[in-house]
């Protein structure tokens, strides 16, 4: 049975979880829209660090990076695609090979909805202080690092499960 105190923390995880569906940008975009479009900005950026010259992602890595299905991020795709924020870019060589790439729509809802929200940070530090925002990023960190640890000797304990089944 959970106490008090850790009836609270789970009230208040779920909180944030929560406040993080409506923090998003007013851009018109639900927020696994909005985050498609970060991933591929992020994967371009990356590829670019990287030196490749490729013109976008491809879907199944989309789907990888997002953890969602296939199919949802086809969707998603399309959807996009049909705000003129997103295009297909076929591959030159293996025309088999589609790439997804931000369109310049797609660039600038993103600069806006990241605009909004570094403003939207700003003004959360600001009203925190800098001791708060120091003292709530550890405990944040500490308790991702806790929560990851336990999740992952669950995982353990489960696979170990498994390996002594003796069906």
């Amino acid at each position: 049975m959970v106490d008090k105190r850790g009836q609270e923390l789970l009230e208040n995880l779920n909180k944030f979880k929560k406040l993080g569906h409506k923090m998003r940008p007013h851009t018109g975009l639900g927020h696994s829209e909005f985050m498609i479009l970060m991933c591929i900005d992020n994967y371009m950026k990356k590829n670019k660090e990287l030196e490749k010259e490729l013109p976008g992602i491809k879907v199944s890595e989309l789907s990888k990076f997002t953890h969602a299905s296939a199919p949802a991020t086809s969707k998603a795709i399309r959807h996009l695609e049909e705000k003129e924020l997103l295009e297909r870019i076929a591959d030159e060589k293996d025309r088999r090979v589609v790439y997804i790439a931000l369109t310049a729509g797609g660039r600038k809802i993103l600069a806006e909805g990241k605009e909004a929200f570094d403003n939207f940070v700003s003004r959360t530090i600001q009203k925190l202080g800098d001791e708060d925002t120091d003292h709530l990023n550890r405990i944040s960190k500490r308790l991702y690092d806790i929560i990851l640890e336990d999740i992952s000797n669950v995982e353990a304990r489960e696979k170990e499960k498994k390996g002594r089944s003796t069906c």
